[in-house]
């Protein structure tokens, strides 16, 4: 039974995402990252009278090779003739009716309401992995208040709804496992089926996880392995096929856009990049959780821990933040630390609190303060951050509202995305005066004549100076932008 205490945290933490989305600036103009291409996305699916998840509010005889589109790879791909955005179909799926009734509250509810319930799921996964009523309370405490949580709660992100489906499917898997009833065996499969399916479409690397966990579950010994790998084995094959299946159907390419074009990361790269996560970056688990160093010490006893769920899971955990940047196609965005280690941060914080308890239990208070006091500072500098940007943001595109027409032109893609989301006009990146050129040049084709070009000040040597006085007049200076009118 969860105790009062618990119970109000998450009514605190539920006040405080509350809070966090009155004081946001509601409008399209505010959002930040990929929220900005999978807010466009969604809008432009409604747009479309749900006819599509090609990019419909694009001018295709104007650029139909996508040359000068806002998005770009490794964002979007062309493919058909059609701009197709690489973030998962699945997630405007779900979104576009609920934003279409709501309007733009509605990007909350999914973030909002799957963040509360995978705090009651984990809650229930602790005590199946773990029988420490304090270090449950800790672990969830520390969910709450010292991980991005809060910030995915209120953000148009999918990580809030992959832990809850993650921490549902390994409950299952539990469930399963204790279970000597046929039809609850049949019920749980395909419990698991549907919760591996929203992970394999919403981020693959999860759906990874949740396998390497699941195996984790069965793997005290070989026999119990070998008793379960059917069902393993299915239960990972069956999303993936589903997988390949939707994308081929949707954009006729099987393995997804995600992975279409990759960066080209070398094999050194991704072994540095390892480091970079585990102690040299800024975003590293060095800087958001020194004491995870600590749990080292456990391997000691690893012969003894092994038979513990909760060490199975830490295992996987160090497993997956090994493979990860070494097989990922993409670099990953930051928050309080790598995105991609988000599920794995509550198996991490259980084991370390563990750490304190049993091989430091002299400084086991201290040691706890330091945990939570070091994540917390980051969590609230990146919630001050991001705010910051927010209205940062909100206040540019209404200063740049009056210069915003049908057709636009850029010199860079962060205020290119700020005037497409919030208008839904065309906008057209020309990063040089060479593109510029080509631009003017196509939107004179079009008998195209009243058109601004947003200049960021950074891009501006680009520009050679006598271009810009015979062919735009300037208008104003904006912070750092300055709008100039065609001529």
């Amino acid at each position: 039974m969860m105790s009062k205490r618990l119970s109000l945290s998450i009514k605190i933490y539920a006040g405080l995402v509350f809070v966090f989305i009155l004081v946001l600036k509601h409008s399209a103009a505010g959002l930040l990252e990929d929220s900005v291409y999978k807010y466009f996305q969604t809008m432009d699916f409604i747009e479309s009278g749900y006819n599509g998840f090609y990019i419909f509010n694009h001018d295709y005889d104007l650029d139909p090779k996508n040359e000068y589109g806002i998005f770009q790879p490794p964002f979007a791909h062309l493919i058909h003739g059609k701009v197709f955005m690489t973030f998962p179909w699945f997630w405007v799926l779900l979104n576009a009716p609920i934003v279409q009734f709501l309007g733009f509250f509605g990007i909350y509810l999914i973030p909002f309401a799957s963040g509360i319930l995978s705090v009651y799921v984990l809650y229930d996964l602790l005590r199946k992995i773990i029988n420490d009523d304090k270090l449950i309370e800790k672990t969830i405490y520390f969910y709450l208040f010292s991980t991005s949580l809060i910030v995915y709660s209120f953000s148009y992100y999918e990580g809030t709804i992959c832990n809850l489906a993650l921490f549902a499917f390994l409950n299952v898997q539990f469930k399963s496992n204790d279970s000597s009833s046929i039809g609850k065996k049949v019920y749980y499969f395909f419990a698991s089926l549907f919760l591996l399916s929203i992970l394999v479409i919403l981020r693959t690397e999860v759906f990874f996880l949740a396998i390497l966990m699941g195996i984790s579950i069965s793997f005290i010994n070989i026999s119990t392995f070998q008793k379960n790998f059917l069902n393993l084995f299915l239960l990972g094959l069956i999303p993936s096929l589903l997988f390949l299946f939707t994308n081929e159907l949707i954009w006729s390419q099987p393995q997804g856009l995600r992975f279409l074009v990759t960066h080209t990361f070398t094999l050194s790269d991704r072994l540095i990049r390892i480091f970079e996560y585990l102690v040299f970056s800024k975003h590293s688990l060095l800087l958001y959780i020194p004491t995870f160093f600590l749990t080292f010490f456990l391997f000691k006893h690893i012969k003894e821990l092994y038979s513990k769920p909760f060490f199975r899971f830490y295992l996987t955990s160090l497993i997956f933040i090994i493979i990860i940047p070494l097989v990922s196609p993409q670099q990953q965005g930051n928050d309080i630390i790598p995105r991609f280690y988000f599920p794995i941060i509550p198996f991490l914080a259980v084991t370390i609190l563990y750490t304190f308890q049993y091989k430091f239990p002299s400084r086991e208070k201290l040691l706890t303060r330091l945990l939570f006091l070091q994540s917390s500072i980051l969590l609230i500098i990146t919630i001050i951050v991001f705010l910051f940007m927010n209205y940062r943001m909100d206040r540019l595109y209404k200063k740049l509202t009056p210069y915003i027409k049908e057709y636009n032109m850029v010199s860079t893609v962060i205020y290119g995305m700020l005037i497409q989301n919030a208008e839904k006009k065309n906008v057209y990146v020309t990063t040089e005066e060479a593109s510029a050129k080509k631009m003017t040049t196509l939107l004179k084709e079009k008998s195209i004549s009243d058109y601004y070009l947003v200049l960021w000040t950074l891009d501006e040597y680009r520009f050679d100076k006598s271009y810009l006085e015979s062919e735009w007049k300037f208008v104003e200076k904006i912070e750092d932008i300055k709008v100039y009118q065609k001529k």
